[in-house]
């Protein structure tokens, strides 16, 4: 799946279910309190969750000597975002659409993400009207509309140019930081693997916005419908949009975490998220040991165990 709307997603209603447990550490609730911007990061990061055990490692020891700008409340959530981003993967990416079963010429895998990720933007984020735990995110409801129509801004610039031109300043940016892997003695295999190795790293934004304004009906069975991507009746899910909402909600989180395992992708990729942080503050304060949280974790062996 993309790396965008739906991993950040999980990740914010993952900071309202800790905010609301009382079974995490008091680490974990003034970490994402505090700095949400790192977990925000690390949410639409691909593979460092290979980082999120060795962060929490470091930090548990020193949590009660920290400093303001000591970097132990970034790490730790940061390592929130990364097992959010893992869970809701293990999740949708296991049973999703792949390139080799797909027959219908106008069904894609990349779409079949877009498609989530607009359908997320709807249902978690209000269209657009509904906040980010961060102050720097800025969401409206001209955020998937073409040129940002509607936003007051929109009609003082050139939006389209505007728009190509920082998305080449991101790329250059970006390929400034790439470089042969350090320990290749043989840049010629080094390149004849790269495409075995690649992943796409872009999207197209008129796909995202159309599949936003105008969905195909088909498409919308096939990629949301068929797959029971989002049920606004789930349990868990009506209790996060409760504690977005509202503050507070008197849903049961146990048993809407236990009727989660059944219900749809979304809310099983939440439920996963919950328990991977869960036991991930288990492991923080020394009650779980590391090889034991890894083995929870799933699908994480050697030598990817840091």
């Amino acid at each position: 799946m993309s790396e965008h709307i739906t991993h950040i997603a999980i990740y914010e209603d993952t900071i309202r279910l800790i905010s609301h447990s009382d079974e995490f550490h008091q680490a974990f609730k003034v970490s994402l309190q505090n700095q949400p911007d790192a977990g925000l990061m690390s949410a639409g990061a691909r593979g460092n969750h290979l980082h999120a055990v060795p962060f929490l490692e470091q930090t548990r020891d020193i949590w009660s000597q920290r400093k303001p700008g000591d970097g132990t409340e970034e790490k730790i959530a940061a390592a929130i975002g990364w097992l959010s981003h893992r869970a809701i993967d293990l999740k949708v990416k296991s049973i999703q659409l792949k390139d080799g079963e797909i027959t219908d010429v106008a069904i894609s895998k990349d779409e079949n993400d877009i498609y989530q990720d607009a359908v997320t933007f709807d249902k978690v984020y209000g269209r657009g009207k509904k906040h980010s735990h961060s102050s720097k995110v800025h969401l409206s409801e001209a955020t998937l509309a073409y040129s940002m129509s509607g936003h007051p801004a929109a009609q003082l610039l050139h939006t389209d140019q505007i728009e190509a031109l920082v998305v080449s300043m991101v790329q250059q940016n970006l390929m400034s930081y790439h470089q042969f892997h350090a320990n290749t003695k043989d840049p010629e295999a080094w390149l004849n693997e790269y495409p075995d190795h690649y992943q796409k790293l872009s999207e197209d934004l008129n796909t995202y916005i159309e599949a936003f304004t105008h969905p195909d009906p088909l498409k919308m069975k096939v990629y949301i419908e068929d797959f029971n991507f989002y049920n606004e009746q789930d349990e868990l899910l009506l209790l996060v949009r409760e504690l977005q909402n509202e503050g507070n909600t008197k849903i049961d989180l146990q048993n809407a975490l236990q009727k989660a395992e059944n219900e749809s992708q979304y809310a099983q990729g939440l439920r996963r998220s919950y328990l991977f942080n869960k036991w991930a503050s288990d492991f923080f304060q020394k009650e779980m040991d590391k090889n034991t949280l890894y083995d929870k974790l799933e699908n994480l062996h050697e030598p990817f165990r840091l």
